[in-house]
């Protein structure tokens, strides 16, 4: 199956279902370490350049980590359901009772968001973007490209930063006051940061830049319900079915085991005595 698809960049291009000699690609554990596992996907499903939008290819040729992340994902997202469809089971753990919870996610919900003309013209001039941060110091900022996965992943163990963190360290270009060629500054600027004021800086970023809406609602039998960004799970890569009588045993045994366990960690129960 093939269809043409319109990214969030504006590129145009036809891509095709994944095909079983690609399945290998889930299997591979080094390439989802790499952080180059979405990369490969995209680049083993796309057929034809339609359109280049605002990026400048030579002869069509397209350089698959000079993407932006947010045109990266939508593919690797329309790749996922023109193959195993919109519907995604998941199974997370409730925010309220604490136990796993089945779900579905509906894919088609999760929203495009186009790059705005203020980052096209960042792109195609290569000039990187300006925001300021609470003190008024001026912060020079670029998109994120597909290939900065693999960099922010070794962020996150370097300098022990979450995703969003790195993403955000990966991101920054120049702060006012900062030498650019110290990487290190650059490190402890963002780690000495208020989290309150590091969260208004990504919100400035995030706002011109272009990808999927991936938060989530959760909903759990409990009633309570759970917001996050979208899981990716096994299941993600594999037809929605109902699940087998061993998948339905296992499930039973953890979900025992950790009522198990969560009876042993609970404060035993103390009585006053007259």
């Amino acid at each position: 199956m093939e269809i043409d698809i319109k990214c969030p960049s504006g590129m145009v291009g036809k891509i095709r279902a994944l095909k079983v000699k690609d399945e290998v690609l889930f299997t591979d554990g080094r390439l989802a370490k790499s952080g180059k596992l979405i990369e490969e996907m995209v680049r083993k499903c796309w057929l034809e350049l339609i359109s280049p939008g605002p990026y400048d290819f030579e002869n069509g040729s397209i350089t698959w980590g000079k993407i932006l992340q947010g045109d990266s994902f939508w593919l690797f997202l329309q790749a996922r359901k023109l193959t195993y469809g919109h519907l995604y089971p998941v199974t997370v753990d409730c925010s309220s009772c604490g136990n796993p919870t089945d779900d579905e996610i509906d894919l088609n919900l999760l929203e495009m968001k186009t790059l705005p003309e203020a980052a096209i013209k960042s792109l195609t001039t290569g000039e990187p973007m300006t925001t300021k941060l609470a003190d008024g110091r001026e912060v020079k900022f670029r998109l994120l490209l597909a290939e900065d996965d693999s960099f922010i992943q070794n962020f996150q163990e370097i300098h022990e930063l979450t995703q969003k963190r790195a993403s955000l360290l990966r991101r920054l270009v120049l702060v006012e006051g900062i030498n650019p060629r110290e990487q290190m500054a650059m490190v402890t600027f963002l780690q000495e940061m208020d989290s309150g004021d590091a969260d208004d800086l990504e919100d400035a970023v995030e706002e011109l830049d272009c990808g999927v809406d991936t938060d989530v609602l959760i909903t759990c039998k409990c009633g309570g319900e759970t917001v996050m960004p979208l899981p990716l799970q096994a299941t993600f890569f594999r037809k929605n079915r109902k699940k087998s009588k061993k998948e339905r045993k296992l499930e039973q045994l953890r979900r025992a085991a950790r009522e198990r366990t969560k009876k042993e960690t609970q404060p035993a129960e103390t009585t006053s005595g007259g």
